[in-house]
């Protein structure tokens, strides 16, 4: 499937989630809560579709000593939440190195479950709150 058609599902399924949250919502808050949880939802699937899409780029300029063992998942809590990420992990035939070469375009470092951004968010929360406090703010992540 290619990346408009993916697209196009995305935001189907997002505004089905949005009227849902419109027709159902009893009170602001409810209605601010529900339409964060389909926003929350959109940008896990962009970021999805985006590392998906990087990673058959990969998979098409990659050189010909590297070939592909098969997928690997991996997961992120990220700003956003918890992100699932389906990416491919290569071989040199030669060395018999293996490398994810989306992870390595993204910086994400080798088991690191955080991302970025939620571990900055976490350090500055950290500087000026207590642990728990820090604990209990993270835990809307």
């Amino acid at each position: 499937m290619d990346v408009v058609r993916q697209l196009q599902k995305l935001f189907l399924s997002q505004i089905a989630a949005l009227d849902e949250a419109i027709t159902e919502a009893k009170s602001f808050e409810e209605l601010e809560e529900r339409i964060e949880g389909v926003a929350r939802e959109q940008i896990r699937g962009l970021m999805r579709l985006a590392v998906d899409e990087m990673d058959r780029r990969f998979l098409k300029q990659r050189d010909s000593s590297w070939k592909v063992l098969g997928f690997r998942s991996r997961t992120l809590l990220c700003y956003f939440g918890e992100l699932r990420l389906r990416r491919r992990l290569y071989e040199h035939k030669e060395t018999g190195e293996t490398r994810f070469f989306v992870d390595e375009a993204l910086g994400l470092p080798p088991k690191e479950r955080w991302s970025p951004k939620l571990k900055r968010i976490a350090t500055r929360f950290a500087m000026s709150l207590t642990y728990g406090e820090t604990a209990e703010l993270l835990g809307c992540w």
